[in-house]
């Protein structure tokens, strides 16, 4: 019964634990019905920045499976940079929020990242929250996520050298898992396909 017990436990470790997803829609969400997203730069303390770089590719990729319109990310960096020079401080998702041209922002941060190894077998543990929020500051929707997988199947090696190869599909997983609790976007009318190509054209030329 104990050798039944352990193996169980062991099982358990090795395929990894699963948690639900959580996230919250806000009322304000259906007055406004965001169409078009800018992805802030991705907060958190994490020492390989491409880990973030992901996060972000993830959930521009998340966002257009949607049927969102996202902003160029080089834009926006554009005008975060710019407000950074403007305050020096720092600024807030709300304030980098009303900067900007689209209806909402997501901003992502990394709340756990973490490499370790149980019972030598490689271990890898990740969590992070995301916000919707509105050009005027308001919360819209969050979600938030996290995993932990240990096994034969993580690389030891790769995760200690940092190689990204090693959890890049687990960061989209994670990302799909949370993304897909947002709201998809309004349908728009098919009155004038000329006119909405113009305004998506006004939208993705506009610059600070």
């Amino acid at each position: 019964m104990k050798k039944n017990i352990i193996f169980a436990f062991l099982v358990f470790l090795l395929i990894g634990c699963a948690f639900p997803v959580k996230y919250k829609t806000y009322k304000k969400h259906s007055n406004i019905k965001p169409r078009t997203i800018a992805v802030l730069p991705v907060g958190g303390d994490v020492e390989t920045f491409r880990v973030k770089e992901v996060f972000r590719a993830s959930t521009i990729s998340g966002l257009e499976a949607l049927g969102y319109s996202v902003m160029d990310p080089a834009d926006v960096d554009d005008v975060f940079f710019k407000g950074l020079e403007a305050s020096p401080s720092g600024m807030t998702p709300k304030e980098l929020a009303t900067l900007l041209p689209t209806d909402a922002v997501v901003y992502i941060y990394i709340t756990d990242f973490d490499k370790d190894k149980v019972f030598g077998y490689a271990s890898l543990r990740f969590a992070a929250r995301f916000k919707l929020i509105s050009r005027s500051g308001e919360l819209l929707w969050k979600g938030k996520h996290k995993t932990k997988e240990t096994g034969l199947g993580l690389d030891k090696k790769l995760l200690k050298l940092g190689v990204l190869e090693a959890y890049e599909g687990r960061i989209e997983r994670l990302v799909n898992s949370i993304i897909v609790t947002m709201p998809s976007p309004p349908v728009v009318k098919a009155t004038s396909s000329e006119g909405y190509e113009e305004e998506k054209k006004e939208f993705f030329q506009w610059l600070p």
